[in-house]
């Protein structure tokens, strides 16, 4: 029988109210009891939207009000750390959070450790998973049409902490959930190091998987330029296998060719993100709903997969400092955040 899970949520910026509309379009799933934000307007423009719902100053005075069994919290990486940390003080079933994890491999496996030795079941919001045109990609490599996957492409004009890190995701996934083994890179520019979602301008990186497969990754303003005039939506995935090739992109478009398709190329295009990101959020939510109620049904966006890909995402920059090939999982961590590195080591670029 579905359990009704109430839910408070601490963070009311755009994607907090998308987390915030996900929940409310589930009534029979989730009952969202408490809400939360350091700045006023944004609570005030929250109730404005969706109706009187219980507000709070902050998310401890929340918790303890409220209760819940699910917190979700939609802030910067430099605070989900803490933010966990509450989750396991009062007791929650359920985590739903936003990427990236931290702002380094060594508290993104403190925030891991904590919340799975809880048992609290957490989903990380790589959700462009559920975009018509990846479903569509994910049918075709799941049909066989494509033959054996060898080489996946995944690659963003977006900084790899801002759009990569889905990218990296999706590229695990679409090769049926795998781990990579062997990771190598090369990481420049200085110029988004002290954004609050830090990451160098460009990074170029090449995985193993665990079944052969390779992932050849791209992200920053050197990617490939598949939608001119775009930028967090100039994204595209790619699938090549034995007996063809399949993509799909952010903004909508997707095509195949395959020996099911006769040797012709087969294109098509849905709405883009920006159509379709709406819609994103009310399955995203129910999945997890649904994983709260039976543990076998795990969410495609699950901490175990956002760690890995966290991983991968240090392995890259730890080649490129480094000079060597990375193995996985990594036995030691980083002493350092790589961020902090890169801002000592990487040279500065002249401004184009």
């Amino acid at each position: 029988m579905a359990m009704m899970n109430r839910v408070a949520i601490a963070g009311l910026g755009p994607r907090g109210m998308a987390h915030l509309r996900g929940f409310l379009e589930n009534p029979e799933r989730f009952e969202v009891v408490g809400i939360s934000d350091l700045v006023n307007e944004k609570v005030a423009a929250a109730i404005a939207e969706f109706g009187e719902i219980p507000a709070f100053a902050d998310a401890r005075t929340m918790l303890e009000a409220t209760r819940p069994d699910v917190f979700c919290f939609c802030t910067p990486p430099s605070v989900r750390l803490s933010l966990a940390r509450l989750a396991v003080e009062f007791g929650v079933r359920g985590v739903a959070m936003e990427k990236p994890l931290a702002v380094s491999l060594s508290e993104a496996r403190q925030l891991r450790d904590l919340l799975d030795g809880a048992g609290i079941r957490t989903v990380v919001c790589l959700q462009h998973k559920y975009l018509k045109q990846m479903r569509r990609l994910q049918m075709v490599v799941e049909s066989g049409a494509l033959g054996e996957l060898n080489t996946i492409e995944a690659s963003c004009r977006s900084w790899l902490s801002v759009v990569g890190v889905h990218y990296i995701d999706y590229a695990l996934w679409i090769a049926g959930n795998r781990r990579a083994t062997r990771v190598c890179g090369h990481v420049h520019g200085t110029g988004k190091l002290d954004n609050p979602h830090p990451s160098p301008d460009y990074v170029l990186g090449h995985w193993t998987l665990d079944n052969g497969c390779r992932v050849c990754f791209q992200s920053g303003i050197d990617a490939p330029d598949y939608v001119p005039g775009k930028l967090h939506t100039n994204s595209r995935l790619t699938c090549h296998g034995t007996h063809g090739y399949a993509w799909a992109d952010t903004e909508g478009g997707w095509g195949t060719l395959n020996r099911e398709t006769g040797g012709v190329l087969v294109e098509s295009r849905d709405p883009g993100w920006p159509e379709q990101w709406p819609e994103l959020q009310k399955p995203y939510s129910a999945d997890f709903a649904d994983w709260l109620d039976d543990k076998s049904r795990v969410h495609p966006c699950n901490l175990a997969q956002a760690y890995h890909g966290f991983e991968i995402a240090t392995a890259m920059y730890l080649s490129a400092l480094e000079n060597r090939v990375v193995d996985l999982p990594l036995a030691e961590l980083p002493e350092e955040p790589l961020v902090e590195r890169m801002r000592r080591e990487l040279p500065e670029e002249p401004k184009q």
